[in-house]
């Protein structure tokens, strides 16, 4: 298996997509996973192997926050209303203890983890235009994984 986040990703705009939109519809380009072979040749030398068959190429649509942190907390202005987002592929593993502080945030009024860092609040009257938006989910997405961020 082989994976990673490309520096030049597509953008998706979600108005455009049909209302039965399925992840296998999204374009998918064999030279990302090119790229990212070759980026760990040194290490893993059998990626380059011309034997080697891709049993399937898969992509997503990843959900990311503009500074690229979870997004934990009440949904401001909507009453009752919560939300855990922005786990990206992170979420398999953080999931289970942000759903189990948010459960005890909704349930006892806080939680013991201190989820101020992450919370839904951050955002609040931080108004973008869609040209920066997407320049921000952008750059949080090809930078996810790298050590020099910037």
């Amino acid at each position: 298996m082989l994976g990673g986040y490309e520096s030049d990703p597509l953008q998706v705009d979600a108005t455009t997509l049909s209302p039965t939109f399925e992840m296998a519809e999204l374009p998918l380009d064999i030279d990302v996973l090119r790229r990212l072979a070759a980026s760990v040749a040194d290490q893993f030398p059998i990626f380059q192997d011309s034997a080697i068959q891709i049993a399937e190429h898969r992509g997503g649509l990843p959900t990311l926050t503009t500074d690229d942190r979870y997004l934990v907390g009440p949904l401001p202005g909507v009453a009752g209303a919560w939300v855990m987002s922005g786990c990206c592929v992170g979420g398999l593993s953080a999931s289970p203890a942000l759903g189990e502080a948010l459960a005890e945030w909704i349930v006892n009024g806080t939680s013991e983890l201190d989820l101020s860092e992450i919370s839904t609040a951050r955002f609040v009257g931080r108004e973008v235009d869609e040209a920066e938006l997407r320049e921000r989910c952008r750059r949080a997405y090809a930078t996810h994984y790298r050590a020099d961020r910037e």
